[in-house]
């Protein structure tokens, strides 16, 4: 499945769709090391506004340990991009969440 990103008229975004089970799970993207809770507010407006094809979770990837934060998990960005690698060489995209 591809990978997408979410960008409409009025500038609300999210990086990347990750497709999971037929529904996708928001990602978003920042390089500071410290979580700021405002990162949450784009993967939080993406539940709320397409509850339908969104995933209970979403995921934060960033250059800072992975975390757990309600229904956020934090990663870093080697485990995004193993993921990914997965998925480009034929892996499966079900399961658990990167």
């Amino acid at each position: 499945a591809p990978l997408l990103f979410y960008r409409d008229q009025s500038g609300n975004e999210i990086d990347l769709l990750y497709p999971q089970n037929g529904k996708f799970i928001p990602v978003e993207i920042k390089s500071g090391l410290t979580p700021s809770p405002s990162w949450l507010d784009r993967l939080d407006w993406f539940q709320q506004t397409f509850p339908e094809i969104s995933t209970p979770q979403a995921l934060l990837v960033y250059p800072g340990e992975a975390q757990q934060r309600q229904s956020v998990r934090l990663l870093d960005h080697y485990a995004l991009t193993n993921r990914l690698i997965h998925m480009n060489n034929g892996g499966e995209n079900g399961g658990n969440p990167l």
